[in-house]
């Protein structure tokens, strides 16, 4: 075994040549010398005493003494049990006086658990283990396994001789054999304090809670707490995680609609947009407007304008229709196969809705109305 001061190394015994379980482990390293012994992850306390707790319930604050690492049980670090041969007992404060008697356990159990009913009503009447302190003071908080370092408090951590002695190969289980650092930070010194309730003969008190905080969670080693997030920490960072993620999808996703409704509804009925319609230009004959008759003042037809021209007469137009006709190869007017007549086209017109055109001085309807022709 290492020789580090620091590192919890020995084997523990409750009487002389009677060893304990291997859940108790030294208060230090037995190879500089004879330590007490409590249960692994427990406190060390002044005095011989251990406090911890083991179960739930009344008695599950437990102090109590146990053993140590020399065989022979001489060393002054082994508790005096006053007489009571069992592996661990419990202690309680007894209530007249800052004196603390000893309680057998029921059924001389060799791992702890909750202890069994016990009180202390005056002290001048019963045993006492440790007297003039109410208040037990912590000396180390125990790592889980022998091998491991031990976190001291503050003014008890050990000084190693200027000669450390050789390797040891002891042990009270088979925990690591590596050694810790000697660098590891030492909790608050605070206390142990357990009192029983009254009329009763055996067994640690519920009543009165130890007045200490745990060092573990100050050690580096062993039964201390370990670096990094707790679960609770580590669940609440993967809840927000999700939730963001879900609320960036939905995000995303309400865009996307949006988006595809705005180009639909581009296309359709969009404000800002007219179709220009390209209309066929009117004829010329159309585009003006219509000559008006100098009989009756109604509008020529357009048509007359075309027939009447250069000198055609009214005459003229039969042997324009009867030409169409011929040409389409019908023989008739009422042809079954003739296209159906254009208004205007081979009808006679009266003489006042000729166009003005064909009346003008000189032409041939101009000379046949004045009897020139």
């Amino acid at each position: 075994m290492s020789a580090n001061i620091l590192v919890s190394n020995g084997t523990c015994y409750s009487a002389a040549g009677e060893k304990l379980d291997d859940s108790f482990i030294p208060c230090g390293n037995a190879a500089f010398g004879a330590q007490t012994c409590c249960g692994a992850g427990d406190i060390c306390l002044k005095n011989n005493a251990c406090f911890g707790y083991h179960g739930e319930g009344y008695g599950s604050q437990l102090t109590y003494q146990a053993g140590c690492t020399d065989p022979e049980y001489k060393d002054q670090s082994c508790p005096n049990k006053q007489g009571i041969d069992q592996p661990w007992i419990a202690l309680t404060l007894c209530d007249d006086s800052p004196a603390w008697a000893p309680c057998p356990q029921e059924g001389s159990p060799t791992t702890l658990r909750p202890g069994s009913y016990c009180s202390c009503t005056v002290a001048a009447s019963t045993t006492i283990v440790i007297s003039g302190s109410s208040v037990i003071p912590n000396v180390a908080s125990l790592p889980r396994a022998t091998g491991q370092t031990i976190s001291f408090f503050p003014g008890n951590a050990p000084t190693a001789p200027s000669n450390p002695p050789p390797a040891q190969t002891t042990g009270n289980n088979n925990g690591q054999s590596s050694s810790g650092s000697a660098g590891n930070s030492s909790p608050a010194e605070t206390g142990s304090r357990t009192s029983g309730s009254p009329g009763s003969s055996s067994g640690t008190s519920a009543g009165q809670s130890p007045n200490q905080t745990d060092p573990a969670g100050d050690s580096s080693t062993g039964g201390g707490s370990k670096g990094g997030l707790n679960t609770g920490a580590k669940i609440g960072i993967g809840i927000g995680a999700a939730v963001g993620a879900l609320i960036l999808l939905i995000t995303l996703i309400v865009l996307y609609r949006k988006r595809r409704r705005g180009g639909a509804a581009g296309g359709v009925g969009k404000p800002g947009r007219s179709k220009t319609v390209h209309l066929p230009s009117p004829r010329a004959s159309e585009a003006d407007s219509h000559p008006v008759s100098e009989v009756e003042g109604k509008a020529a037809r357009p048509w007359s304008m075309r027939n009447e021209l250069e000198g055609s007469g009214p005459g003229d137009r039969s042997g324009v229709a009867k030409g169409k006709e011929e040409k389409n190869g019908v023989g008739g007017v009422g042809g079954a196969n003739a296209p159906a007549e254009l208004p205007g086209e081979g009808v006679s017109v009266p003489h006042h809705q000729l166009s003005p055109v064909a009346e003008l001085p000189g032409s041939e309807r101009w000379d046949v109305e004045r009897g020139r022709v």
